[in-house]
């Protein structure tokens, strides 16, 4: 699959909230963010939601889409991988290498 030019970032975004609410039990579970959006982008995001989503996955996406919106989404989500992606003796060895949000 090819990535349509400019929308890397966003898609990058989108599947790494997938991925920490994937943590601890990997099983998707919301991460509770939340965050402005413009309102024509919010009622974009709930068009596609309600055209392409079980209303039991509506959650997850919306905030998977919310937080590729956000400005400030790549420090938000390495501060959720470190608080959800634990082992039980604590962040595993990559998560600590990881610079401060």
């Amino acid at each position: 699959m090819t990535i349509p030019p400019g929308i890397a970032r966003q898609t990058f975004l989108h599947e790494a909230v997938h991925a920490i609410q994937s943590c601890p039990s990997g099983q998707l579970t919301p991460l509770g963010v939340s965050g402005p959006l413009n309102p024509v982008v919010e009622c974009e995001i709930s068009a596609i939601l309600l055209r392409n989503y079980h209303h039991t996955n509506r959650l997850l996406e919306r905030e998977a889409f919310l937080m590729q919106a956000q400005p400030d989404a790549v420090p938000r989500l390495q501060t959720l991988l470190k608080q959800r992606c634990r082992t039980p003796s604590g962040p595993s060895p990559a998560w600590r290498d990881l610079p401060p949000p």
